[in-house]
């Protein structure tokens, strides 16, 4: 009887660790901005940090029969939000061998920029979504698309400062 139930225990262990699924990405949604007065433009960062020898595709290929999913970012709505945009840095171009096909990736991280222009009427305290599609891959194997969201907290004040403007070259484009 104690082998039956340390062999169907061993059974069990060995099925669970099978049946785990993979999550070879981990999303982030930041900001350096606490409170901002109504109106402002709020910059976030969503960030991917992606485990090594796995990889996400960029936000501008074309879906294709067979190729592989594109990664898909938005804004969540909310009632605070009246606008934004979504930037992505340039993403590598190279062969991918799980699919035979040369696209655009990203690899180790992804940094999206996204910019949003909060209503003139909001106030208080809200909550700011972003979310994304994505399917991660590595040199054998492609899961299945997966949706995360990340959250940021923001206090909509009129006594806030200014957001400042950020300045420099962008080393991105828009989706």
């Amino acid at each position: 009887m104690k082998r039956a139930a340390l062999i169907f225990g061993l059974f069990a262990t060995a099925c669970s660790v099978w049946a785990q699924k993979k999550d070879p990405v981990q999303w982030t949604l930041t900001s350096d901005v606490t409170a901002a007065p109504p109106g402002a433009t709020v910059p976030l960062k969503f960030s991917a940090t992606i485990e090594p020898g796995w990889h996400i595709y960029s936000l501008t290929i074309v879906k294709e029969v067979n190729g592989p999913n594109p990664t898909t970012a938005s804004v969540v709505e909310s009632a605070a939000v009246e606008s934004s945009k979504i930037y992505q840095p340039y993403p590598l171009k190279k062969l991918d061998p799980t699919i035979d096909l040369d696209t655009e990736m990203f690899e180790d991280r992804m940094d999206l920029w996204v910019p949003v222009r909060i209503k003139s009427d909001a106030k208080g305290p809200v909550d700011i979504a972003v979310q994304a599609r994505y399917q991660a891959c590595d040199d054998r194997e492609c899961l299945r698309p997966v949706t995360k969201t990340g959250n940021v907290m923001l206090t909509i004040d009129p006594a806030a400062p200014a957001v400042a403007a950020r300045r420099g070259r962008i080393l991105c484009r828009p989706s």
